[in-house]
């Protein structure tokens, strides 16, 4: 079929490449978004396959579906395609989905040709006109140089300010505010032990299903991927059930949280440097990318550097090209990428190796236990905000390990000696007060999380147990029915809207019931 093609085989082009971008463009449109700002019709070699994307884009810009039945009018008359054997051809695009695992690359190697073949062009011009006796060669020479000019300025976006000049400002984009930029590298440092990878797969879980977690809110819900080389499946196999316990959410509910352990494997390096000091990027790296792309994941956590950074983190220049790398695919999966870090030795460091880590970072931050003589809560640990471009500094969250996962302090109901904190005996004070004025109200509420009137949002909501967050309130119901201080689906003494009798929350003495 290649004999068919308009471009010789030899020039610089790469025509399976266009042809399998083509069908992951068909396949799915949504690839359309990762490549439609950079790849321009006229970079492709071969004119059909332009005339292609070019349709593909009118289609899916008037919000319409591309596809090779929808493209096939456009097709039917058309020569090239008809030599190809019809409309028909159309659909071949479709049949290898490796275009949807690397479109990104695909479409930067389709726009790299094309560039050299545009300089190429050019310098056949110049030799033309070096050529001709009439021409100065001084007048060549310019030629040349604004050729080559040309070519080295076209991945430099340089804008002019002025021209921004009323034009709307840009907010910044985050996927937890304050904490987790979008489009930039995210560093978390902590001593060994101290649960960073706990606290990440507990983070990326609730990303994933758009929870709240230990106070962080995302933005909305969206895929994550953990990429872990310590651990193995199973030992973030059992976290995951923690988690979901913690989070109130069951395991099939975790279709967008990913995971990969790279325990004991070898070639977890993200890339290596050459004696050039170059740095090149690993089939590994490669591979976790397209993962990304294929799952839409948002955001990506890779844990460690001590695994995936062969260089010397005392070098500015290595630690720098490391963090661009992480950086460069996070903005391709317009999302987040953090790296999980050891400190130094150094008492009170919170980064290990060159200052290049600090500074390469958009944001820092540090996971450390606090001083045991200063807590009630020998599992406690301590989130601190070192760094953020674009939000304050300064920022702590305060967590506890229960149960294989980290949850809210006040979420621990018991002291060390086992006695009930004052906090929680408040809480759970409020939460009898809210259910006796519903039971007062008739108004019934229920233990499931799932349901319109779930106690805790339910609560959390009144007027009355305004202050106390859900989760809180979670809390203080399960452990008044440890103390069988309530009881779940007792028989109210009213008629719902159905003419049936209410069924919901009670205290263990109310005498309402029938």
């Amino acid at each position: 079929m290649a004999d068919h093609y308009s471009v010789p085989i030899g020039s610089l082009a790469n025509l399976e490449a266009e042809a399998a971008l083509l069908g992951a463009l068909m396949i799915d449109n949504r690839v359309v978004d990762q490549v439609s700002e950079i790849l321009a019709v006229a970079d492709f070699a071969e004119p059909l396959y332009g005339r292609i994307y070019e349709a593909v884009l009118q289609l899916t810009t008037a919000g319409q579906t591309a596809n090779p039945v929808t493209l096939r009018p456009r097709f039917e008359h058309d020569p090239a395609v008809l030599e190809l054997g019809g409309p028909g051809y159309l659909a071949t695009l479709t049949s290898s989905g490796i275009g949807l695992l690397a479109a990104d690359s695909f479409a930067r190697q389709i726009i790299e040709l094309a560039r050299r073949r545009r300089l190429i062009a050019k310098l056949e011009n110049v030799t033309r006109q070096a050529s001709d006796p009439s021409i100065q060669i001084g007048d060549a020479l310019a030629d040349i140089a604004a050729a080559a000019l040309s070519i080295e300025l076209a991945d430099l976006a340089v804008v002019r300010m002025a021209e921004l000049a009323g034009q709307a400002v840009p907010q910044a984009r985050w996927i937890v505010p304050g904490w987790l930029p979008v489009g930039a590298t995210t560093l978390l440092a902590g001593g060994g032990g101290t649960g960073k990878s706990l606290f990440v797969q507990g983070l990326l879980t609730a990303i994933s299903l758009g929870q709240s977690y230990l106070g962080l809110e995302p933005t909305e819900a969206m895929p994550a991927l953990f990429v872990n080389c310590e651990d193995s499946a199973d030992e973030m196999h059992r976290r995951s059930t923690s988690i979901c316990t913690a989070l109130d959410c069951f395991p099939r509910e975790l279709t967008d949280m990913f995971c990969l352990s790279r325990a004991g494997a070898m070639g977890n390096e993200l890339g290596t440097f050459g004696e050039d000091g170059r740095f090149r990027v690993s089939v590994f790296f490669r591979q976790i990318a397209s993962v990304a792309k294929h799952n839409r994941v948002r955001v990506v956590a890779l844990d460690n550097i001590g695994h995936m950074f062969t260089g010397n983190e005392n070098d500015r220049a290595e630690v720098t090209q490391f963090v661009n790398l992480s950086t460069q695919l996070a903005m391709e999966i317009d999302g987040a990428v953090i790296l999980l870090g050891h400190p130094a030795k150094i008492h009170g460091s919170q980064f290990s190796g060159s200052t290049a880590w600090e500074n390469a970072v958009r944001t820092r931050w540090y996971l450390e236990r606090p001083d045991a003589n200063n807590t009630d809560l020998p599992d406690r640990r301590v989130l601190k905000l070192g760094k953020a471009n674009g939000a304050a500094i300064g920022k702590t969250i305060e967590m506890a390990w229960n149960n294989g996962a980290f949850v809210r302090p006040d979420a621990i109901p018991v002291d060390n000696n086992g006695r009930l904190s004052v906090e929680h005996a408040a809480i759970e004070d409020r939460f009898l007060k809210c259910l006796d004025l519903c039971t007062a109200q008739e108004r019934h509420v229920s233990d499931r999380p799932k349901a319109g009137n779930y106690a805790p949002k339910f609560f959390a909501r009144m007027p009355e147990g305004k202050g106390i967050r859900e989760s809180q309130y979670a809390a203080a119901m399960e452990w008044l029915l440890r103390q069988d201080r309530i009881v779940l689906h007792a028989t109210l003494g009213w008629k719902d809207s159905g003419r049936r009798h209410a069924i919901g929350i009670a205290r263990t003495e109310w005498d309402g019931g029938l």
